[in-house]
């Protein structure tokens, strides 16, 4: 049996779910932004809370240093997995081998789901 992530026995616990979820910035990014400033040369700066879970390899690419401790990966790990299928061969590939790696962590988007607000959407879809 293979070892459970934290994310993975989060799920499983709708209690300990509910504690995680004050924890985790709620939305799309793994922060909270606090405020803008604009500095004396006209350009905005934000002030952000970081999720206490984000993290960064400094030793990878900036574009796969992104790392998430309650999923236990990072970027370059998840975008090494066998996941998209070549529509030619059929042979399943990774992101990075069909040269479009995915995962986003870097960035600082979110890949936990945890506190996703998709209702900023929900106007441009009602009738």
């Amino acid at each position: 049996m293979s070892k459970k992530t934290p994310i993975e026995l989060i799920r499983e616990n709708p209690e300990l779910m509910k504690l995680f979820e004050m924890i985790i910035p709620k939305g799309d990014y793994c922060y909270t932004s606090l405020e803008v400033k604009i500095r004396d040369d006209g350009l905005p700066v934000r002030k952000v809370k970081t999720c206490p879970f984000w993290d960064k390899n400094d030793e990878k690419h900036y574009q796969e240093a992104g790392y998430c401790h309650l999923l236990g990966r990072g970027d370059w790990e998840m975008n090494d997995v066998k996941e998209y299928v070549n529509d030619k061969t059929g042979e399943k590939q990774t992101a990075n081998e069909i040269g479009l790696p995915l995962s986003l962590l870097w960035d600082q988007c979110k890949e936990c789901g945890l506190n996703y607000d998709d209702r900023e959407f929900e106007d441009e879809y009602e009738d």
